[in-house]
């Protein structure tokens, strides 16, 4: 069974969203500072509509999702390996099936495609897991994505965050 393109790069995209969301958390990100001046007493409200216990719900469902991507990371990297590819590998085919004009060795791509297919079941497993994490924290999904786009915005928040995930 082959993929089609459009296909795999939405699972691509998944997988680099997973790293991306990994890295918020990871790295401190600072802004340039007459952008946060200008956007000081947004910020502020921002702040303020989420109370302490939702923060702190926020920082432990932070926690338990990092854990449970972590443990998807392997699992992917452990599927693509036991197709016989490297993760180089499996990005270097998924970059030459997204040109039409370059062939892709038959062998390679049925390795991607059965690899393809476990990493899509392994991020669908991730995700109803980090969902059951967040709720488990005492948050609904949508509560979580909102002081998730606040927190990517408003450095006071993401300090206050961050005092519970340290």
């Amino acid at each position: 069974m082959f993929y089609t393109r459009k296909k795999i790069q939405k699972l691509l995209t998944s997988l680099f969203l997973f790293s991306f969301l990994f890295c918020v958390f990871s790295v401190n990100v600072f802004t340039q500072e007459h952008r946060q001046q200008q956007q000081h007493h947004q910020q502020q409200q921002m702040t303020h509509e989420f109370t302490d216990d939702e923060i702190r719900m926020f920082a432990s469902a932070v926690k338990a999702a990092e854990e449970v991507q972590q443990d998807s990371h392997q699992k992917i990297q452990d599927a693509i390996e036991a197709e016989g590819m490297t993760m180089q590998e499996f990005n270097q085919t998924h970059q030459k099936m997204q040109n039409p004009d370059v062939d892709v060795n038959p062998e390679k791509q049925a390795k991607f495609e059965n690899a393809f297919q476990k990493v899509n079941q392994i991020q669908a497993e991730t995700d109803g897991k980090i969902r059951e994490e967040i709720e488990e924290a005492g948050l609904d999904y949508e509560k979580y994505h909102q002081i998730m786009n606040a927190y990517r915005q408003d450095p006071e928040l993401q300090q206050k965050v961050n005092e519970h995930l340290h």
